[in-house]
């Protein structure tokens, strides 16, 4: 795909691009002016621009460009953001003249009638009521308001209700005139053309457009980084309760952003991703939950949300805390950047399988980024993606420092602004630094690691094909009496087959793709679980290892099917005198501890243990 670029006398630069794979063609009008470019008192102005332009020109009546478009077969539409305002058709390749026509027309020649105005003006401020009826909207622009306290980037972008009442025409067409300028302006035309008769009607229709009067736009205020946690409590009333977090990250043409994507994606993106995983599936505490990367022209926003029960409010915003700084402590495994990588690069295939969704790639990089080949910078980049740089960009960003929004209902039991406070403060200490309580090298090359939570990791380096991985914990017959005989080991029958992300015949397809082996275990002093995969998969291999030491599910059909197997064995034990014989010598010696007990159990007591008895011997 060839895109030429040209830049007109009066500015104006062309972005074109010929595809002949339907007789369409796409044409976008990228006006470098968002609602970031307002002051606060016409917040709004930009969005009520983009409605005003289709509403007739000194050529066109009222209603006139649409009907247009429409007989030619076409659509039009256009929208607003913070860093620019856009203006799109899609016609037939036939119609590319007409297209061109309206669309220098409208920016060109716009009359801002002052009757069809003020019917405009009700029309936008019915949308701004509209959005303020959403929650989800509102906790949004209350999380944009406590990350940017001086850049624009802080007001909603189709403004609000006092500002949009007090907008007249002799404002908007100020802005209109300081702003619409074919310097500021890039026409991005995709689809079935040929470039010469392109190029004619370009220069025919845009070429007599004056930049004379464009004024210089001022610098937007540079937002200074978060100190601390800027926290806005919502008691709204609504049935749902939605958490919100934003940690300030750079815009899109800054080198760190395809990290930032792709660790958004391994945190929050589909039913796989960390935050899914944890927060809503092992743990429910959610009802849905995402994490995203918002990058702009200016440094933007690393976003994580979730809708859940007020009930659940403290547990699930601890959760997302926790699964979301454990990125920066925890390496993200070859597979989740691989993962990671696919869907973006699947994202952005799709969305160039239109010709008006490839112009808006290009227009957006063009523009935002000053350069549409910014696009192949970008992805040379999340190609070249290491680990290590997702765990440097989680540390650089994700600090203490962030803005926090908690909407609930207001009859719900909330959390304070200094209960909020506290959380993000304790949950990053407790994850990023205090997790490790002590760290020593030891003999042998083994590195000792107490964990806050008591738990000791130990921890040794070795190049070979294979990697190896024990759980263990005090349990086994030593904890047993006549009445429970034979828990420990029917538990570690059932513990490693299924969990609550997978279950038994996805957990067994699962390991045997790791190229290992996955299995627990109950002797006289403890139990434990034993993983052993082959080196190149041993981050999953860990992966699936501490899933299941924490989320092991236990069914009542695996539970009994377990059971039987182990009552068929102690049946058939005197086909092995020598086992009898120990179980003999065992007693006497033990005749009053546990140890005299058989290690595979009691028929008597394996049949009286049920499913709660055995779950609650895994999690003690």
């Amino acid at each position: 795909m060839t895109v030429t670029r040209i830049r007109l006398p009066n500015g104006l630069t062309l972005l074109a691009e010929p595809l002949r794979h339907a007789p369409v063609v796409a044409m976008q009008a990228w006006v470098r002016v968002g609602s970031a470019d307002e002051s606060s008192d016409i917040a709004g102005i930009a969005h009520v621009h983009e409605h005003m332009l289709f509403k007739g020109t000194t050529r066109r009546g009222v209603g006139e460009i649409a009907r247009t478009v429409e007989a030619a077969g076409g659509e039009i539409n256009a929208w607003t953001s913070y860093d620019q305002t856009v203006y799109h058709l899609v016609l037939s390749s036939r119609e590319l003249a007409t297209g061109l026509d309206i669309l220098a027309d409208v920016l060109v020649n716009s009359a801002f009638d002052s009757d069809e105005l003020a019917r405009e003006i009700q029309v936008v401020l019915e949308e701004v009521r509209r959005s303020d009826d959403m929650p989800a909207k509102r906790a949004t622009n209350a999380l944009f308001r406590q990350a940017y306290h001086v850049h624009p980037y802080g007001r909603p972008v189709i403004g609000t209700v006092p500002t949009i009442q007090n907008l007249t025409r002799e404002r908007i067409l100020s802005f209109y005139h300081a702003h619409y300028h074919p310097v500021r302006t890039t026409l991005v035309v995709v689809g079935d053309f040929e470039m010469a008769a392109l190029e004619t009607l370009v220069a025919r229709l845009f070429g007599t457009w004056s930049s004379h009067k464009a004024v210089v736009r001022p610098l937007r205020p540079v937002e200074p980084p978060l100190a601390g946690v800027h926290v806005e409590l919502l008691a709204e009333p609504v049935q749902e309760a939605r958490l919100s977090l934003g940690w300030h990250i750079p815009g899109l043409d800054h080198p760190d952003t395809p990290a930032l994507d792709a660790l958004t994606v391994i945190l929050g993106h589909g039913e796989s991703s960390r935050l899914f995983a944890e927060v809503r599936h092992r743990r429910e505490l959610v009802n849905d939950i995402y994490a995203y990367a918002y990058t702009p022209r200016d440094p933007g926003l690393l976003m994580v949300g979730a809708g859940l029960n007020s009930q659940n409010l403290k547990s699930a915003f601890a959760t997302t805390l926790d699964t979301t700084f454990a990125v920066c402590a925890a390496r993200v495994s070859d597979e989740e950047l691989s993962k990671a990588k696919m869907v973006i690069a699947s994202e952005a295939a799709y969305q160039r399988e239109t010709v008006q969704g490839q112009a808006r790639k290009r227009g957006f990089f063009e523009v935002v980024a000053d350069d549409y080949e910014h696009e192949t910078t970008y992805t040379e980049a999340m190609q070249a993606l290491t680990v290590a740089d997702l765990k440097r960009v989680a540390e650089t960003y994700l600090t203490p420092n962030t803005a926090v929004v908690l909407q609930y209902p207001r009859e719900a039991s909330a959390l304070s602004v200094a209960d909020v406070q506290g959380l993000v403060a304790e949950r990053y200490h407790l994850t990023r630094h205090s997790r490790v309580r002590k760290r020593t090298p030891g003999p042998l090359d083994v590195t000792k690691v107490e964990l806050q939570n008591g738990a000791v990791v130990l921890l040794r380096r070795e190049e070979g094909p294979i990697a190896a991985m024990r759980a263990v914990g005090l349990g086994g017959l030593r904890w047993e009496n006549a009445s429970n005989h034979g828990l420990g080991g029917l538990m570690a029958s059932t513990w490693a087959r299924a969990t609550k992300m997978l279950p038994s015949t996805a957990m067994a397809e699962t390991v045997a793709n790791l190229g290992g082996s996955l299995s627990a275990f109950a002797g006289r002093n403890t139990v434990g679980l034993r993983g052993e995969f082959v080196a190149s998969k041993a981050m999953p291999g860990l992966s699936l290892f501490v899933e299941t030491l924490l989320a092991s599910v236990v069914s009542r059909e695996e539970l009994e099917r377990e059971r039987a197997v182990v009552l068929e064995r102690i049946r058939n034990r005197h086909d092995s005198p020598a086992s009898v014989a120990f179980e003999l010598f065992a007693k006497a010696l033990y005749p009053t501890h546990p140890y005299g007990l058989r290690l595979s159990g009691g028929e008597e007591s394996l049949a009286a243990l049920d499913a709660v008895a055995v779950v609650q011997c895994a999690q003690t």
